[in-house]
């Protein structure tokens, strides 16, 4: 029986997870794809672009090659950096929640697949960021290239805890999948962009619905 109080780091994603970051992202995506022959994508289609790293994306969804798709990300930033990282939400009840674990001595930490530098900027910009021991994610290179990356070069700047002491929450099986590979429990939340059947499928050690049934884990 997992017991979520033993745990001493609770390892957040940022899009999906404690931000709704949809418009922000895909503002972005389609304002870096004017001039293909595709410009027109279904909504699950954009949907899928929140959670996998950016130039993944890019590739599956216009076929393109690394080097384009690395080309796209940049204009993607372009958008997204000017402003429209902003135009996003905090999810309700997210900043209870984490001041409630912050209160309980839980070392609050995110750990996004988003250039770090952004991750710390959305998160400042909504008064989030005094929450956090650590704001962790990919580089401006995209050097990081899957969540399992990410959460490793987390863990290393948080001195290499055990990882019986962290557990990773999440929207997608990208979140669940990288925890799982470390060997860390893993919490989906299904208000984001992944389903119950998804973080189910992926590994998933405890679902939960809103941010409310989150905090009752770590009652």
């Amino acid at each position: 029986m997992i017991k979520l109080t033993d745990k001493k780091y609770i390892l957040f994603d940022l899009d999906g997870t404690l931000t709704d970051s949809y418009p922000a992202i895909t503002t972005s995506f389609l304002y870096a794809v004017q001039g293909y022959d595709r410009t027109s994508f279904t909504a699950d289609e954009l949907s899928s672009i929140i959670g996998p790293p950016l130039k993944d994306s890019f590739m599956r969804l216009l076929g393109v090659d690394g080097f384009e798709a690395w080309e796209l990300v940049k204009k993607y930033r372009e958008y997204y950096n000017a402003g429209g990282m902003y135009n996003c939400k905090v999810y309700e009840g997210i900043e209870a929640l984490l001041k409630y674990l912050s209160n309980r001595g839980y070392k609050v930490v995110v750990a996004t697949s988003k250039p770090e530098v952004q991750a710390i900027k959305v998160l400042s910009h909504f008064g989030l960021d005094k929450y956090f021991t650590l704001i962790a994610g990919d580089d401006e290179n995209c050097s990081r290239a899957n969540k399992k990356d990410v959460i490793t070069y987390c863990l290393n700047r948080l001195g290499s805890p055990s990882v019986q002491e962290v557990v990773m929450v999440g929207d997608r099986k990208y979140d669940m999948l990288g925890a799982k590979e470390l060997g860390i429990t893993a919490i989906g939340v299904t208000y984001g962009y992944g389903s119950h059947s998804e973080l189910s499928s992926s590994g998933a050690d405890f679902i939960v619905n809103n941010a409310n049934e989150l905090k009752e884990l770590f009652l």
